[in-house]
């Protein structure tokens, strides 16, 4: 009878994980709405009230918070997640060394905020260093917790979280905003969020550290955590250093414009990308063992993504400008341009963001390294040539190596394990017939479009339908509808209406066999 209980239990926690990885996708796509949506609203509204210079200063002293971060845990939370069991003294250990490294990390913050603001040549920033470093310390505290929860697969309960932290971050903003119209709205709404967010964290995770203690195999988490600092830092470089020098020759309002451009580049992958990733994470290195399984559940979060990613990226390559004017304001023209610019990137970066997943549960983080060191070198020359150009240079450069930067690292990957490059790069053929019949949508809209003086809000409709069209029609190619039903079923649609959309899509493809 004992035996039979057991096999009970770990039946049902078998079962309980199933039903919780299965809804995750759906939890944390229904939070990333919201969160979209609250941020959408905060950008209209924030972006209006306060202008580009003071995005500008608040993304001079977020460059710092952000490489801050790179150093907070030294890639011991990735060691966490990777691992298939993690001990009660592990979890108490990484909390300890987190807190640790946080609080050095925030005095050294401290300090160096004088410094900040002389390299860039405004003083408000040292103050603004000053009071984001306490948001850091929080988040850095709480850190562990919120791996517990997304270890343990309670989604539900992230998504919660998060949700209330980024409302509470637009409130504070808002508020802020009205009375004083600067970067103490963007300041204060983050620090709210921060601390909102780490205290849920703390009090949701139920997580008690032991006593601070060295652990066994600690010199092995400590080398996958050096690794992957090194190339998130690389990565960090590749990514920031045209911010860092718009800010540091060109002012605040330039670098304010840039920052709201990748800002609103980064929505789809923020809100699109990583609830999905997020969400296949733990089930990957649960699969390790299985490598049919593990390389059927990776490709397919590949082509996922990317049904996602290619038809976003020709949305906004055409309706970048009217996008940016209608939400923010006619102030940030240059801001819709730059996302224009930046726009084809997005559809590659279903492939690259899936590829950090992939080296870290095969335990290859030596290779992500030295991949993301060489990548920085080449990023960084890009936009040193770029920068002469201006912002649009910078933008440009950017959007190109990644380009070059994808196509390297996916037959790096490739290399070994159960998914070869090949593998990989096929994932992308169901969305190519999207983005191309998108793209001959938009580019018929936008010709009808050019001599017309028409309303930004107007142009951008007409962008949507077409894009929205176009995909509709993109249907009557089976690998293409079958990449749509699995991402509707991804977002957890019911099952009626996935059999009502096949049959309608089956029968326009055999319309269009017979014309």
């Amino acid at each position: 009878m004992a035996f039979q209980r057991v096999d009970w239990r770990k039946w049902w926690i078998r079962k309980k994980q199933k039903r919780r990885h299965k809804k995750a996708p759906l939890m944390l796509l229904l939070r990333r709405f919201f969160v979209v949506g609250v941020g959408l609203l905060s950008t209209v509204t924030i972006a209006r009230l306060v202008g580009p210079k003071a995005y500008g200063l608040a993304s001079m002293a977020g460059m710092v918070l952000l490489l801050a971060q790179m150093f907070r845990d030294f890639g011991v939370t990735s060691a966490l997640l990777r691992k298939r069991i993690v001990s009660a003294e592990e979890r108490s250990f990484l909390f300890w060394f987190n807190t640790a490294t946080t609080t050095v990390l925030a005095l050294g913050l401290a300090i160096a905020a004088p410094f900040i603001a002389d390299f860039y040549k405004e003083p408000v920033v040292a103050l603004t260093v000053l009071v984001s470093a306490l948001g850091f310390w929080c988040g850095g505290v709480s850190l562990q917790h919120r791996s517990i929860l997304l270890r343990d697969m309670r989604f539900a309960e992230i998504a919660w979280i998060d949700t209330v932290a980024v409302a509470v971050n637009f409130a504070v903003s808002l508020a802020v905003a009205l009375v004083r119209h600067d970067v103490w709205a963007i300041v204060f709404g983050n620090l709210a969020q921060q601390v909102t967010g780490g205290s849920l964290y703390v009090l949701k995770s139920r997580f008690v550290p032991g006593r601070p203690r060295l652990i066994e195999g600690f010199g092995e988490i400590l080398k996958f955590g050096a690794n992957m600092s090194v190339f998130t830092i690389s990565t960090f470089l590749s990514d920031n250093l045209g911010a860092i020098l718009i800010g540091q020759s060109m002012g605040a309002a330039p670098l304010g414009q840039y920052n709201r451009a990748q800002n609103l580049f980064s929505l789809p992958n923020q809100n699109l990308v990583q609830p999905i990733a997020q969400a296949t994470m733990p089930l990957l290195t649960h699969l390790r063992a299985d490598p049919a399984a593990y390389r059927e559940a990776y490709l397919n979060l590949v082509r996922t993504l990317s049904t996602l990613l290619v038809p976003s990226a020709v949305l906004l390559a055409f309706a970048g400008r009217p996008l940016t004017i209608v939400l923010l304001g006619p102030r940030w023209d240059e801001a819709g341009v730059m996302l224009s610019i930046l726009a084809p990137a997005l559809a590659l970066m279903g492939l690259l963001y899936s590829l950090n997943d992939l080296f870290m549960t095969q335990d290859r983080s030596d290779e992500l390294r030295t991949i993301g060191l060489a990548e920085m070198v080449f990023r960084v020359a890009s936009v040193c040539i770029g920068v002469m150009f201006g912002l649009v240079g910078i933008a440009l450069a950017y959007s190109i190596s990644s380009a070059i930067v994808c196509v390297i690292r996916v037959n790096i990957a490739g290399r070994k394990g159960p998914v070869t490059a090949k593998d990989q790069m096929m994932q992308l053929l169901p969305a190519l017939p999207i983005g191309l019949v998108c793209t001959v949508s938009c580019l018929l809209t936008k010709i009808w479009l050019w001599q017309s003086s028409r309303p930004a809000v107007i142009e951008l409709a007409c962008l949507i339908g077409a894009a929205f069209l176009g995909g509709l029609m993109a249907m009557i190619f089976n690998p293409s509808r079958r990449a749509i039903i699995e991402l509707f079923q991804t977002f957890g649609m019911p099952t009626g209406i996935l059999e009502k959309i096949n049959g309608r899509s089956k029968s326009v493809s055999s319309q269009a066999k017979k014309i």
